[in-house]
């Protein structure tokens, strides 16, 4: 059971780290995420479940959410690897490209923490790894936020991902994610995501480790 002092989400032009206000709450496992490229590229998969088209989405407890920009930091070197992490937002936040601060608009998200074995987000699978030990190729945590507010910072409600896997796959510039995951109470959490992604050089800022989550 965790006692949730503050999460505060605030993609600040200074230091890039997500800050979340939220209310004190309480809150009471591994799928195989797979990518086949050539299938991808000659015979587009419709993981939308419409026709005709790949789109960018994610799915937690039946419901599925538009995904309209990705967005990657990176916070230096990490023990063995690189701290990397992503966000995949709603198309309904509006972000400031300089700075990737939502500055408006209301919608959900994603975001992973991973260490990866370049300053990138690179391509290969990250496994859960909820003890943090730095190994490139494993994602710490994640979350999920539901309905964010980007002008007050309000939120509707929040999860905790701590286990599955993220696939990470490149095509020129673009990248392609799959998550199978499941969230705290073991409910499905997927997504998938084929676009370009903002890059956020955080590394020269001072901190490594911005101090997302703060327990009683």
């Amino acid at each position: 059971m965790k006692n949730i002092i503050s999460l505060v989400f605030i993609f600040a032009a200074i230091s890039g780290a997500f800050l979340f206000y939220g209310c004190e709450k309480e809150r009471d496992g591994i799928g195989v995420s797979s990518y086949n490229e050539d299938l991808l590229f000659n015979n587009p998969v419709d993981h939308s479940g419409s026709s005709g088209t790949v789109s960018n989405y994610f799915t937690h407890n039946g419901i599925s959410y538009d995904i309209g920009t990705g967005l990657i930091y990176y916070y230096g070197p990490y023990i063995s690897s690189y701290d990397v992490r992503f966000v995949l937002l709603s198309p309904d936040l509006v972000i400031d490209e300089s700075t990737g601060e939502p500055v408006s608009g209301v919608g959900s998200y994603v975001y992973f923490r991973c260490y990866s074995s370049s300053s990138d987000l690179a391509p290969g699978t990250y496994v859960s790894d909820p003890d943090g030990s730095g190994s490139a190729g494993t994602f710490y945590y994640g979350f999920l936020v539901i309905n964010y507010d980007g002008s007050t910072g309000d939120m509707e409600d929040y999860y905790y991902i701590f286990d599955g896997t993220v696939t990470v796959n490149r095509s020129g510039d673009k990248y392609i994610i799959d998550i199978d995951c499941t969230d705290e109470d073991g409910n499905a959490f997927s997504g998938y995501f084929y676009s370009t992604m903002y890059y956020y050089d955080e590394s020269k800022e001072g901190s490594s480790d911005p101090g997302i989550f703060i327990f009683e």
